[in-house]
């Protein structure tokens, strides 16, 4: 394959997809409304883990892989401030728990000195560390406020991607139900150490989604939130969990994108994969059930085989992501306007 790069060896190779996608509260995906895309010339095989961790440690965010999730969340303020009307969250995994994401503003720069910058994106994300604050930790400092409400999560069954996979949350479980506890607090991160610069301590919302009473069999539930969102209420705390949830619907992305679209890509420099890339996001919008794409067509039976015969030709490419169409039988139709029933109502 031309242009590309390691992944995570030499031995296999390809090329890294950021998207940033937008979806409504209820999970309708919306469209991809900004992505980054690239490959890497080498990987370090002979340093040893400390001097991995050392050069990690005193390398700027800008020289490394995860200023993606910083130019994704400028992406997403800049979209934000196009439709101030709207709340915008701007939602992440635990790869995106980066103190400069949290540190960033979440306002587009005033274009006069008259305008008035007003927040307009909204930041949650999923904590992969117990960072220290200044009462404690994360996990200490919202432990100690009061269960807000009970929750039964429906966890379903997963299988490992290899047998070396390690960490907790990509290794194989069993379906199940898990009885969970929320509670919410404001904390105030200590700043972690950066080379050549001091990060300024952050106020920031905690939401704890876990579960208390186990069997020793499974891995306990455990949701770390960090939010920007008000905790004001129950029913906030409620919609912040709602809204983290949302964020399954990527993995749906990417599922489509590497099992449902199956495009052969033989070259991947820098101009083809910027294309494939787009046309890539064109067949998933399909594959995934964007809006646009969703049709209800009403008619009389005697036009059945007509619509059918129309639509299919119209919609059919011969590719994946073509999608389905359904035939059912509605016992009622009625006008809206009018009140009109039956077939004078189509």
């Amino acid at each position: 394959v031309r242009g590309a790069g390691p992944m995570d060896c030499e031995s296999r190779r390809g090329a890294f997809f950021h998207p940033l996608m937008a979806f409504t509260p209820e999970g309708i995906p919306l469209g991809v409304a900004w992505h980054k895309l690239w490959t890497r010339e080498k990987i370090e095989t002979n340093a040893s883990p400390e001097e991995k961790n050392k050069d990690r440690k005193h390398k700027p965010i800008e020289d490394k892989e995860s200023i993606r999730w910083l130019e994704g969340f400028r992406a997403a303020r800049k979209a934000a401030s196009a439709c101030p009307q709207s709340t915008c969250i701007c939602i992440g995994d635990s790869e995106s728990d980066i103190y400069e994401v949290f540190a960033e503003r979440r306002t587009e720069p005033a274009m006069t000195s008259e305008e008035v910058a007003v927040p307009s994106l909204h930041l949650l994300v999923r904590a992969c560390q117990n960072r220290a604050t200044e009462t404690g930790s994360l996990l200490e400092d919202v432990r100690q406020s009061p269960c807000l409400f009970n929750n039964t999560l429906h966890i379903s069954a997963r299988k490992a991607k290899t047998n070396a996979t390690k960490g907790r949350r990509q290794s194989s479980r069993e379906a199940r139900t898990a009885e969970v506890q929320v509670r919410a607090a404001t904390v105030t991160l200590n700043p972690p150490w950066r080379y050549g610069q001091v990060l300024p301590p952050l106020s920031i919302n905690v939401v704890l989604v876990e579960e208390t009473d186990r069997s020793a069999e499974a891995e306990a539930v455990q949701w770390l939130l960090l939010t920007t969102l008000p905790i004001n209420t129950t029913e906030q705390v409620q919609q912040i969990v709602e809204h983290y949830c949302v964020r399954w619907q990527i993995e749906v992305y990417f599922r489509t994108l590497k099992s449902g679209c199956r495009e052969n890509v033989s070259d991947l420099s820098a101009q083809a994969a910027a294309e494939s890339a787009v046309t890539a996001v064109e067949k998933l919008k399909k594959a995934v059930g964007i809006p646009e794409r969703i049709r209800d067509i009403g008619g009389r039976e005697d036009q059945l085989e007509r619509f059918i015969e129309a639509i299919s030709k119209a919609a059919r490419t011969g590719k994946i992501g073509d999608g389905k169409g359904c035939v059912s039988q509605d016992e009622q139709v009625i006008r809206i306007r009018t009140g009109e029933p039956g077939a004078e109502a189509i």
